[in-house]
């Protein structure tokens, strides 16, 4: 077991600007090799990171948000109260704040955790890139959070 075990989920699909969350953690996954950090990639359904968080002392989640603020805009979210405040929608079978809220109810994530949206230009491109101001603000998370894994 894994005495400092960090764990850092993005959540994505293959459509544009969606996508980020899963870049953001291949960037990682490439850049951050370390035995105490797990990267991993979610599907669509919002729960299959539960088992891997469970046990973490540090979760960072990371994925595509719409709030209405410029595309590439990095939201840092610490608690459950700024999530219900800033996002209501989700591409996801489970809202990302509804899925954490259940894993602690259900004693996977007992972790601190930080949430960073990044804010999206359009989901609805299937297989397309994303846009420039996303690839922008991927690079710049990924810098700021291989600092904080390291």
């Amino acid at each position: 077991m894994i005495d400092d075990k960090k764990v850092v989920v993005g959540f994505g699909s293959f459509n544009g600007d969606d996508q980020a969350g899963w870049l953001v953690i291949d960037k990682l996954s490439q850049q951050c090799v370390n035995d105490s950090t797990i990267f991993f990639k979610s599907k669509a359904d919002g729960v299959d990171w539960f088992p891997v968080a469970e046990g973490a002392t540090e979760v960072v989640f990371v994925d595509a948000v719409k709030s209405g603020a410029l595309p590439g805009t990095v939201h840092v979210i610490k608690s459950q109260e700024e999530c219900a405040n800033k996002f209501s929608t989700s591409s996801h079978t489970i809202n990302i704040f509804d899925s954490i809220a259940l894993a602690e109810t259900l004693g996977y994530l007992k972790a601190s955790y930080l949430f960073f949206g990044l804010e999206i230009k359009d989901s609805n491109q299937a297989n397309e890139r994303v846009s420039e101001e996303v690839g922008s603000s991927i690079r710049n998370l990924v810098d700021k959070l291989k600092l904080k894994i390291r």
